[in-house]
C-alpha cells in the first residue's frame, strides 16, 4: 500500500477501535457506579462498613485495559509503517542531491520498503535490513 493512502487508512482504524472502546465504557461506567451504590446500600442496611468496590476488579478498569490494548496495537502498526517512510542514515556517498541512502528495491523484489528484508544503497552499495 503507498505511503499517501496509509495514512488515511491507518486513522480510519484506529477512529474504530476509539469509538468502539468509547461506547463501551460509556455503559459501563454508569454500570460500575451502580455496583457501588448498591452494595454501599446493602451494607448500610446491615449494618455492616461500606464495601468501596476495588478499582483493580473494576468492570470499568478491565474495559480500559482491554481498549488500551487494542488502541497500543494499532499504534504500534501505524509507528511500524511510518517508520518505513524514513530513511534512517545519511549515505556515505550523497552526491549533493541525496543525504540519505536509496534503497527503494529490496533482494528479490521491487516495491516499497518492508521490515525484514536486506536492501541495498544504489548510491554506495551499502546492504542492511529494516
Amino acid at each position: 500500500m503507498p505511503v499517501d493512502q496509509l495514512l488515511p487508512f491507518a486513522l480510519g482504524l484506529l477512529s474504530a477501535s476509539a469509538l468502539y472502546t468509547i461506547a463501551a465504557l460509556a455503559g459501563r461506567v454508569v454500570r460500575c457506579r451502580q455496583e457501588r451504590q448498591r452494595l454501599n446500600a446493602y451494607a448500610r442496611l446491615y449494618g455492616v462498613p461500606p464495601y468501596f468496590l476495588d478499582e483493580s476488579i473494576c468492570i470499568r478498569k478491565r474495559i480500559l485495559d482491554a481498549g488500551k490494548a487494542v488502541m497500543n496495537k494499532a499504534f504500534k502498526w501505524v509507528r511500524l509503517y511510518l517508520g518505513i517512510a524514513r530513511v534512517p542514515e545519511i549515505c556515505e556517498a550523497s552526491t549533493g542531491k541525496r543525504d540519505f541512502h536509496d534503497y527503494s528495491v529490496h533482494k528479490g523484489g521491487t516495491g516499497w520498503p518492508a521490515h525484514f528484508y536486506t536492501y541495498r544503497c544504489w548510491n554506495c552499495g551499502k546492504e542492511f535490513e529494516i
